[in-house]
């Protein structure tokens, strides 16, 4: 085993499992909260997880827009010879990031209306639930835990970084005018 790849894991496994915790607490805010106390009957239930869920165009939109945030942030990883064009994308790089906070805020959103599903057909009578339902609905939950919690750490790393010019400014003004 490459002895790099450990020190590297065991420096971002504590920061990994910050942002878990993270997720957890703003998923169970964003979603789980307004299931649980807007469900009293079954059709209210129901109204309020699909207003969570973003549709799947949306979705579809979102992770495109992600992937030009992952490409513009490829591009700052290089070693660009003009000032200019590093300027330019950190202007791009900027506006795509915000666009990776809205679907981080669709995944959160997401998470916390399945972790709201979970706790209404745990603790409360709507309908019938079966266990098969109640297995896949965990299954849901943690592959979309694990999901926003690996997004939040990647948009975390990917976060815009001010950019400095390499060129020093030579020209030095006297203490009086």
């Amino acid at each position: 085993m490459n002895k790099n790849w450990k020190s590297n894991f065991e420096k971002e496994a504590p920061i990994f499992k910050r942002a878990a915790g993270r997720e957890l607490v703003i998923a169970f805010m964003l979603g789980t909260i307004p299931v649980f106390f807007n469900s009293g009957t079954s059709q209210e239930f129901q109204k309020t997880v699909e207003s969570l869920l973003a549709s799947d165009s949306l979705i579809n939109h979102a992770a495109l827009l992600l992937t030009l945030h992952l490409i513009i942030s490829a591009l700052l990883t290089r070693h660009l010879k003009s000032d200019s064009t590093k300027i330019r994308l950190n202007y791009l790089h900027g506006i795509s990031s915000e666009i990776g906070s809205t679907f981080l805020a669709i995944l959160r959103a997401g998470l916390g209306a399945i972790l709201g599903f979970l706790l209404v057909i745990t603790f409360k009578n709507i309908g019938e639930t079966t266990t098969a339902t109640y297995i896949s609905a965990t299954a849901h939950a943690f592959l979309a835990f694990i999901t926003t919690a690996a997004y939040s750490f990647l948009h975390e790393l990917l976060q815009p970084k001010h950019f400095n010019s390499h060129y020093k400014n030579e020209l030095v003004l006297p203490a009086r005018l």
